[in-house]
């Protein structure tokens, strides 16, 4: 009687499903993402409303290290000042970072708010100087549910799609 295992051959089906199952996981994780923008930004809209002067409002930009694409990047920075309580407060805020193929919409914004324009941000009641544009639009800002949740949805479709072909691959072996 032969007392060794019988040996098993690894077959394609393993590495597909275990694909499959790391891509559910990134999806976890992208609706996680898309709950915490989502909830950034019912919070913001609850902020009470000011109008601030833009104090400054420019292009800046930098460069990016290689394993982030390399190349240079651009974000809008704007300062703007408003009254809290009968004291100026200024407060500081930017875009998302965009490559110089997609600078229109910053370019468009900043040319809307030049310094000594009024713009209306919502500012936060707990931490002073904390404010972001009232509307944002053409602005790209770091929250972005939609974009999560399609990630979400991509990296789901595909992981069960890989999990269904893993084990389909493996039950004709």
């Amino acid at each position: 009687m032969d007392s060794t295992p019988a040996r098993r051959s690894i077959s394609l089906a393993s590495p597909a499903i275990l694909l499959g199952f790391f891509l559910l996981l990134c999806s976890a994780i992208a609706l996680i993402a898309s709950a915490a923008d989502a909830w950034t930004l019912s919070t913001r809209t609850r902020w009470p409303l000011v109008t601030a002067v833009v104090v400054s409002s420019e292009l800046d930009s930098y460069r990016a290290a290689t394993r982030q694409g390399g190349g240079k990047w651009y974000f809008a920075e704007c300062r703007a000042s408003y009254d809290l309580n009968g004291q100026p407060v200024v407060a500081a805020f930017r875009s998302s970072a965009v490559r110089s193929g997609e600078m229109a919409p910053l370019e468009s914004w900043l040319a809307a708010h030049p310094p000594r324009s009024r713009i209306d941000v919502r500012i936060n009641p707990a931490r002073e100087g904390d404010a972001v544009p009232a509307d944002p639009a053409g602005l790209p800002m770091p929250q972005h549910p939609g974009q999560d949740l399609l990630l979400a949805a991509v990296a789901a479709a595909a992981g069960v799609a890989l999990i269904v072909a893993g084990r389909l691959r493996g039950s004709r072996q």
